[in-house]
């Protein structure tokens, strides 16, 4: 069971029904079907996920401090 509220927020991004069936049947979901309903936002290989780490990350760097942390709460 999904705790601080994951279990709203996840039916809100998803919608009920696949929410519901992922938290009631423990399933897991494969990364393209996470990617298709949201979930996941970027799928990489295994062997390539160091690089899209450090990309992410050198965005993230590049980016306005001040803006980025509005966005964040």
């Amino acid at each position: 069971m999904p705790g601080a509220g994951a279990t709203q927020r996840l039916g809100r991004l998803i919608g009920w029904s696949r929410a519901k069936e992922m938290i009631l049947l423990a399933d897991a979901i494969n990364a393209d079907k996470a990617l298709a309903w949201g979930i996941a936002n970027v799928i990489v290989e295994p062997k390539e996920f160091n690089k899209a780490v450090d990309d992410v990350i050198a965005k993230l760097a590049a980016g306005a401090p001040i803006a980025q942390r509005f966005v964040k709460g």
